[in-house]
């Protein structure tokens, strides 16, 4: 199977505008990965455009495909907001509004969260800014993930 990969960085607007363009942001992020066990395996740039009201799209969703018995870690590395921005990990069977893991859980906000995969196949993977959040402005996030590798039985 093919693993593709992502997780996200958020700023605010001012700083925001130059981390897309710095990658030493990226190159930060993946060290935490490393000192945690894990390999960073990519990352995704994403930059919102700014919304008229609540309905308009608030966020954006990718496909991954995940390998049975793999650890993997999905991570919001922020430099701030991240109480502004969600992300969902679900599948065709759980849907995005009851994900099967988020980094929105209980009302707290989580900088990551680590996933073992039961099985092989596709999920979707989604950055969605909260209710009021990212209408007035362009808002941007660097995705990524980490593998952690096979979990032993």
């Amino acid at each position: 199977g093919i693993l593709f990969v992502f997780a996200f960085v958020f700023g605010a607007a001012t700083e925001t505008q130059a981390q897309c363009k710095d990658e030493s942001g990226v190159f930060k992020c993946a060290e935490m990965f490393t000192s945690a066990g894990y390999t960073f395996m990519n990352n995704f740039v994403v930059e919102s455009k700014k919304r008229k009201t609540e309905d308009d799209p608030n966020g954006q969703e990718w496909s991954v495909v995940l390998l049975p018995g793999r650890k993997y870690r999905f991570s919001l590395c922020c430099y701030a907001g991240i109480e502004d921005i969600v992300l969902n990990l679900y599948n065709d069977t759980t849907p995005e509004a009851t994900p099967i893991c988020s980094t929105f859980t209980n009302g707290k906000d989580a900088a990551y969260f680590d996933y073992v995969s039961q099985t092989e196949g596709a999920y979707k993977l989604s950055i969605r800014f909260k209710p009021g959040k990212g209408i007035d402005k362009k808002l941007c996030a660097i995705g990524m993930l980490g593998y952690g590798g096979k979990v032993s039985k």
